[in-house]
């Protein structure tokens, strides 16, 4: 069953890789905390991400409903405004389940 979460984590000390995973795979970041101190810090810049996000619609050529898994990739065309803003990043989930028959 797939569920449409992006997911954000604090890994706190260790570097699993099952973190990063899961949470690029859907769209989503992992921020990592290596002493107690830098914990509030690290909430903030969270907080901002999630006060600082754009949502857009994505609707496929072809509506096969056969249940496949389908990749998705999103790019950021470069503008002239680059050059006077701060750098944007973008995230995305990976793809997506096309409805069953």
């Amino acid at each position: 069953m797939e569920s449409d979460v992006r997911v954000f984590a604090i890994g706190l000390f260790a570097h699993p890789r099952f973190l990063e995973k899961i949470a690029a795979e859907t769209g989503g970041k992992t921020y990592w905390v290596r002493k107690l101190g830098e914990l509030p810090d690290v909430v903030d810049r969270l907080s901002r991400e999630f006060r600082n996000q754009y949502v857009i619609g994505y609707s496929p050529n072809h509506s096969e409903n056969d249940g496949k898994y389908r990749k998705v990739k999103v790019e950021l065309a470069p503008s002239i405004l680059s050059a006077l803003i701060a750098p944007l990043r973008v995230a995305w989930r990976r793809g997506y389940y096309a409805p069953g028959n």
